[in-house]
């Protein structure tokens, strides 16, 4: 044969059931599907794995017609085999078969090979232990909605008596090939559920609560009643398959994987299988399990289960061979554990297949057939209740009812006899037949109501409102311990497992009376109590919606939970639930906290309505239990404690003990908030914490700066040089002055030999008498800014000074900004040899962004000449100044939309208030001050060890703290000069009519309070002044 251009000998085997090619024969085009098959020789030499399976186009050079066959690929270097099937088709052999019998297998006389030790080492894949299966087909592909919103869910805290554990599974899983790490970044992430078992190992599942709301179902059709139970009539022999690991045989695709991810405390991780939780992993595996097993006869999928059947002993087992042949071919594990061969009966939904023939399964009927007797007067109302619920199926009732009814009579006294027991007895019959019990049907909705009593469970499953099938049990002693939502939830699951084959793989609707299950399942799974998580797993693997109905409507369900039948081991909680052993405290933290709840009167009422139920309504509860009404569902008792959850319920005397264990280290709030969150819970629980940091002496002394204030522009002048800012800088061993205009953003640059108050004041009365007068000056509390020479200065002209906060240089904003052009601009001439002043006059010509005139248009009203040809069109003055600004408040207003996405606006700071003081110095801390008055919107002058000081807001943090530790505020003078420039003391009268501070400013922002006693005049320093050694070459004027 020709493959790939290339001659190939094969030997035709009419005996083999697959086509063989080694992995040599492929070309670099042929994609091998990983399959998980074994091959069998005929001589039963050890099992051959084989890589996998690649259809490969083979030309027969004879006639020239192209195959496309299915080739098992092996590394091995064997003959190539053209199957019987194959040779066949290619017509390279003809099998007569109307001339012979076809036998399928013989088997020796007096030997059962169907015992299950037999099979096992026959087929020891097919029932490995380490082996995960495949079944054939493309990868899953999991379909979301098209308007589905992604979720990032964050990883769960694994009890430190867990992670250990949690963690060597996790790679042993990762060993298997089933999950993978994830390092790049996806749009769902779930949680991980971890669940312990009773053998102490754990089993990590998959919490997809988000994700279930958005896939698409695939809604694949599956057998239909009808068309199996006519094959099964004649049926006398039978066997049970259980797939090994069902889901984990369907293998995910690329983007099906990534959909799975979930994080854990070591990083995320991706199902590279299909993981139990998905709502729609039922219907996927049904699917393909059905697919895989097509064509075989005698053999079909029930919910999870195969089941094979034959009308004799060797149709049955040619069938069980058959299947297993085909496990082993496609790569089906089975777990031998849970198969069971060559049986004389089955229960197939509802019904019983036995070698007698068909007949209805009696344990659907076994909680009414073993129904106690009523023992008063309260059975009887049940009872009742029950059947008239089912009045309409039922002739004669009032009649049969009579002898129960009179039971019931308010001047009857309680006497059971025997018409009680026979009207008793024909009730019990009459409830189980037709046309009471009705049949299932695949084409209804199926609804299950269910109950729990303090001692038993009941469960009746419905279509249209008629019987299908009655279940019951009594609690175990442990379980009648349980809190009575878990009692509720254990009925739920009780209900679904039991009537696994027609639950299992299609919408059940199930009601209950307990209106807190209702929310609890739509909660994330650490939402619940550790033993509602169990339960609530095992329902996750049945598309399964809970609904609440009232009581008086549950009738069934009730009245079989308070009759129910004898307890049998077999229901158990799928993990050891006990979360008081990972709480990872001392045994004697654990017993004091045990104590303390007992002795709280608070959580003693909880506990108690915890396990005997919650009312409807929060307005029935005593007022102290009013703030956990709202997470009833999430409330259990373990062991005398109270768990909201997987957090434990701290009773009050403990609880500033918790803060306190809380806070060490001192963490922020949102940190300690966060920790308190994973672990604890008491009501109120945030703001007490909140209160008790903002409280703690050390972390508001070492507090972090406060967020930037939203902006507060300067007003937009009207006009040039009304407002400006000035400041000194130092640039290349020099200092300057430098004054800008608010209006226009023109500046001008002066160089200081000194930075006295007379030499800045002589400074600015050059350019004061060059443009004009200014209304405003704004600038920092240096010291020639705060000396009494600028203050008179200011006087004199008629010139508002407005002063900004220490260390809040934003507030003169524009001169800062003219500041560092400034800079830029001296240094870039300096490097160059560039003229400074031809500079300056191209950067006050140059248009601003966003208002398309330059600081010389708009503060001359003109673009004046440069070293640029120029027209003089172009040099004639603009009087319109309405357009700039509008443009200019435009410009601001965009400055305040994107400063103000990340400021926070502060409250106003009454007078009298205790605040902390930001530190500006190598000390770091944040001392406390009492505000002593508001300058302006936004400074405060405060009280601070002994100093006067004056802050921005910002500055300053609000704090719960008092001011007994505090200096007691001085008085307060305010000064004003006399004729002969001497100050004196204003009197009450004269204080109250004014607002001028009576403090004396030092250069560093802090000011000094004058004494009130204190009444020389105030006089310069005496001291003799000298120009230093380095000036003396230097004329000073």
């Amino acid at each position: 044969m020709l493959l790939n251009g290339r001659r190939v000998q094969f030997q035709l085997d009419s005996g083999a059931t697959v086509s063989v090619l080694p992995q040599k024969f492929l070309s670099e085009e042929d994609v091998v599907r990983n399959e998980c098959i074994h091959l069998r020789m005929w001589n039963h030499s050890p099992l051959l794995r084989a890589v996998g399976k690649c259809k490969v186009v083979t030309r027969n050079p004879a006639t020239g017609k192209k195959y496309r066959i299915d080739y098992v690929i092996v590394k091995e270097d064997l003959t190539p085999l053209l199957s019987k099937t194959a040779s066949e088709k290619m017509q390279l052999i003809t099998v007569h078969y109307e001339s012979m019998e076809i036998v399928h297998n013989i088997f020796p006389e007096n030997v059962c090979n169907l015992a299950p030790e037999n099979l096992h080492k026959e087929y020891p894949v097919v029932f490995s232990s380490s082996v995960t299966g495949t079944l054939p087909g493309n990868d899953v592909h999991l379909t979301v909605m098209d308007d589905a919103t992604p979720s990032v869910r964050p990883a769960r805290v694994i009890p430190e008596s867990l992670r250990s554990i949690v963690k060597d599974e996790l790679d042993a899983l990762q060993t298997r090939d089933l999950i993978e790490e994830v390092s790049s970044p996806t749009d769902w992430v779930s949680q991980m559920a971890v669940v312990q078992k009773k053998s102490g190992k754990v089993r990590v599942c998959l919490d997809p609560r988000p994700l279930n709301l958005v896939l698409k179902r695939e809604h694949y059709p599956l057998p239909v009643l009808d068309d199996i139970l006519p094959q099964l009539s004649n049926a006398t022999v039978f066997s049970i398959c259980d797939l090994k690991d069902g889901y984990l045989h369907c293998v995910l695709d690329d983007d099906s994987s990534l959909l799975t991810t979930f994080a854990t405390p070591w990083g995320r991780y991706k199902w590279k299988r299909l993981p139990f939780g998905l709502k729609v992993s039922s219907e996927i595996f049904q699917k393909r399990l059905h697919l895989a097993l097509d064509g075989l006869q005698g053999v079909r999928c029930v919910a999870d289960d195969i089941i094979i059947w034959g009308n004799s002993d060797a149709e049955h087992d040619t069938r069980l061979q058959s299947l297993l042949q085909r496990c082993q071919t496609v790569g089906i594990v089975l777990n031998k554990e849970k198969c069971q061969f060559r049986l004389k009966e089955i229960s197939f939904l509802g019904h019983i297949v036995s070698n007698s023939g068909l007949k209805a399964d009696p344990s659907k009927i076994d909680a009414i057939l073993n129904m106690s007797s009523p023992t008063c007067k309260d059975d009887i109302h049940r009872l009742r209740g029950m059947v008239n619920y089912l009045a309409r199926y039922l002739p004669k009732l009032s009649d049969v009812m009579k002898p129960l009814n009179d039971l019931t009579h308010n001047n009857s006294a309680w006497t059971w006899d025997s018409n009680h027991d026979k009207a008793f007895r024909l009730l019990k019959e009459m409830l189980i037949q037709a046309p009471v019990l009705a049949f299932y049907n695949q084409s209804k909705p199926l609804q299950i109501q269910t109950d729990a009593s303090a001692t038993g469970l009941g469960a009746v499953m419905l279509q249209d409102g008629q019987p299908i099938a009655y279940a019951s049990r009594m609690l175990s002693d442990p379980e009648t311990r349980y809190s009575v939502i878990e009692k509720e939830m254990l009925a739920i699951v009780f209900a679904l497992e039991k009537w696994n084959q027609f639950t299992f793989g299609r919408k059940t609707t199930v009601y209950s009376d307990h209106k807190p299950l209702e929310c609890i399942v739509k909660k994330a799974l650490d939402k619940a109590p550790k033993r509602l998580q169990g339960m609530l797993l095992r329902a996750m693997a049945y598309d399964v919606e809970v609904k609440y109905l009232k009581g008086k409507d549950n009738i069934l369900a009730d009245a079989l939970s308070r009759a129910s039948l004898p307890y049998e081991s077999g229901q158990h909680d799928l993990e050891v639930v006990n979360a008081v052993k990972l709480l990872s405290l001392p045994d004697d933290k654990i017993a004091e906290i045990k104590r303390q709840t007992t002795q709280d009167p608070t959580l003693s009422q909880l506990k108690d309505t915890i396990l005997d139920g919650w009312p409807d309504n929060k307005t029935k509860l005593p007022l102290s239990l009013t703030p956990y009404f709202s997470f009833r569902d999430e409330l259990s008792v373990t062991d005398d404690l109270i768990f909201k959850g997987e957090r434990l319920v701290i009773p009050k005397q403990m609880r500033r003990q918790i803060k306190e264990e809380l806070h060490i280290g001192h963490n922020g709030v949102e940190g300690t908030l966060r920790r308190a969150r994973e672990y604890v819970y008491w009501p109120g629980m945030n703001k007490e914490i909140k209160e008790w940091i903002q409280t703690c002496e050390t972390c508001q002394e070492n507090s972090v700066s406060q967020p930037a204030q939203p902006l507060m522009s300067h007003p937009i002048s009207d006009r040039p040089w009304s407002r400006i800012g000035i400041d000194l800088f130092h640039h290349d061993n020099e200092n300057y002055l430098i004054m800008v205009c608010y209006y226009s953003n023109f500046f001008e640059i002066e160089k200081l030999q000194r930075t006295t108050a007379p030499a800045v004041i002589k400074r600015l009365k050059r350019h004061i008498g060059r443009y004009g007068v200014p209304e405003i000056i704004v600038s920092d509390n240096g010291p020639p800014f705060s000396s009494r020479d600028f203050a008179e200065f200011a006087k004199e002209m008629g010139i508002k000074h407005n002063t900004i906060s220490p260390h809040n240089s934003k507030a003169n904003g524009k001169a800062e900004s003219a500041v560092k052009t400034a800079k830029r601009l001296l240094t870039k001439c300096k490097d160059t040899g560039d003229n400074v002043d031809l500079a300056l006059l191209n950067v006050r010509n140059t248009p601003t962004q966003g208002t398309q005139t330059s600081p010389a248009q708009r503060f001359m009203g003109r673009r004046t000449r440069t070293l640029l040809p120029t027209t003089t069109q172009l040099l004639m003055p603009d009087r319109d100044s309405g357009p700039d600004v509008e443009k200019l408040n435009s410009n601001q207003r965009r400055q305040e939309k994107y400063f103000n996405r990340n400021t926070r606006k502060l409250k106003d700071l009454p007078l009298g208030a205790t605040v902390r003081v930001k530190p500006f110095n190598h000390r770091k801390k944040w001392k406390k001050a009492v505000i002593l008055k508001k300058i302006d919107d936004r400074s405060y002058e405060v009280r601070c060890d002994g100093q006067t000081l004056r802050r921005n807001r910002e500055h300053l943090r609000a704090t719960s703290s008092t001011s007994d530790t505090l200096d007691p505020i001085p008085n307060m003078f305010n000064w004003e000069c006399q004729d002969n420039n001497q100050p004196k003391v204003r009197t009450t009268e004269q204080r109250q009519s004014t607002t001028t501070s009576p403090v004396k400013f030092r250069g560093d922002g802090t000011s000094e309070t004058l004494d009130e006693n204190n009444t020389s005049s105030l006089r310069r320093s005496n001291r003799q002044r000298r120009e230093p050694h380095k000036m003396k070459d230097f004329v000073t004027f």
